[in-house]
């Protein structure tokens, strides 16, 4: 018997395709986000969920340079500032990630813009009342109501103020609702609503046509069709774009800076 000849053909193995850059980043991100990550909770007194999206090569990131980057997060506490949901999207980041591959902190390198999305519901506006940024333009604000309160009603009511504020979104309103008082009175309880106006050319908050939503105390002024204009100058770090009261709470859309 014979063996019949075969002829065996050379087989090509194809050679290994390059690791892709995508991938070469993604082992980077993977260092890099959840160290971001820690960084963001640090710089805040409370935070809930969190969820961190880095874009960029290597060795962009490994520069110190993020291309873009998106955070979105709830149940944030932020200089005494409580939000429920908040996102910011930026480019251009610089920080010391390269320093932070090594295991060494991050830090922001430079000031940085970033778009911002927020929600604040009325629980989280009034935790918010006493937060550095908000309670001296609330106290000045309340200051000037209870002065005009005090101009337009009789000679003798003067020296009162407003105490212990609570705020509530009521439908496309806001809702004022505190304590009158006076030297040698029983506080009384005020309850105003007004529109909530946004000025963005002089990124100035206004609250406009107020009237009362209970009778007031008998010897205010019942009308408050001459309220001159309450204003809140939101400064120059946050420029808000729009601002909206909705079912949820006051949702705002801006820029924000972000400082080292």
């Amino acid at each position: 018997m014979t063996t019949p000849n075969l002829k065996i053909q050379p087989v090509t193995v194809p050679p290994e395709p390059p690791q892709p850059i995508k991938a070469q980043s993604k082992l980077i991100r993977t260092v890099l986000q959840p160290a971001l990550g820690l960084w963001l909770r640090s710089q805040t007194e409370s935070l809930g969920s969190l969820e961190v999206e880095i874009e960029g090569g290597d060795r962009q990131l490994i520069s110190g340079q993020i291309p873009a980057l998106q955070v979105v997060a709830s149940q944030v506490v932020y200089q005494g500032l409580h939000l429920s949901r908040l996102r910011l999207v930026g480019g251009e980041i610089r920080m010391n990630l390269g320093r932070a591959v090594r295991g060494k902190p991050l830090r922001l390198l430079e000031p940085v813009r970033v778009r911002a999305e927020l929600l604040l519901r009325s629980k989280d506006l009034n935790a918010s009342l006493g937060a550095a940024r908000l309670a001296p333009s609330l106290e000045a604000g309340l200051a000037a109501l209870a002065d005009w309160l005090q101009q337009a009603g009789p000679a003798e009511v003067r020296q009162a103020s407003i105490q212990a504020p609570q705020i509530e979104f009521l439908g496309q309103t806001l809702r004022l609702q505190a304590q009158w008082c006076e030297a040698e009175r029983p506080a009384q309880g005020l309850a105003i609503a007004a529109q909530l106006t946004l000025d963005p050319n002089q990124n100035v908050l206004s609250l406009t046509q107020p009237h009362w939503l209970e009778p007031p105390p008998s010897h205010l002024c019942a009308n408050l069709e001459d309220l001159p204009l309450l204003r809140l100058d939101l400064g120059k770090e946050v420029v808000f774009e729009s601002l909206a009261i909705e079912p949820e709470g006051l949702s705002c859309r801006g820029i924000i800076t972000i400082h080292p």
